[in-house]
């Protein structure tokens, strides 16, 4: 079977509708800016940088990165199956929300199963290039 052709990744999960806490928003932005917001001040001391050197990002603790995030739970949607998605979702793209096999089927043979679809946000009948080429 050929596929069609093949969607960046940021186009096809949507990247803007993944939920982030505020661990993962501060990882994101290091990455974006290049630098460390946090840093174990043991770990300055150990190896005796200078103050003026960039943060390193390695942390002992979590309070060193600001401390555990507030996590907000949801209530669990209602899945008939077992399979670990949603029996919405699964009508939704037409997966058998009976049929708990189908969370680990991959129907757009794009490497990633039904279930790892749906917690990515992603829609399971796109084929999608997940490989980044420089």
């Amino acid at each position: 079977m050929k596929h069609p052709r093949p969607r960046p990744l940021l186009i096809v999960s949507l990247f803007t509708r993944l939920r982030r806490n505020a661990v993962d928003l501060r990882i994101v932005n290091d990455v974006r800016e290049g630098r460390a917001a946090a840093e174990a001040p043991a770990y300055r001391a150990k190896y005796r940088l200078l103050d003026t050197a960039p943060k390193t990002g390695i942390i002992d603790t979590p309070a060193h990165a600001g401390g555990w995030p507030e996590l907000k739970f949801t209530e669990t949607p209602p899945d008939t199956d077992g399979d670990g998605m949603p029996a919405a979702r699964e009508l939704g793209f037409k997966p058998d929300p009976n049929n708990a096999a189908d969370g680990v089927e991959d129907a757009d043979r794009d490497g990633y199963t039904n279930l790892e679809e749906y917690l990515n946000a992603t829609d399971p009948r796109v084929f999608a290039d997940y490989v980044v080429r420089r």
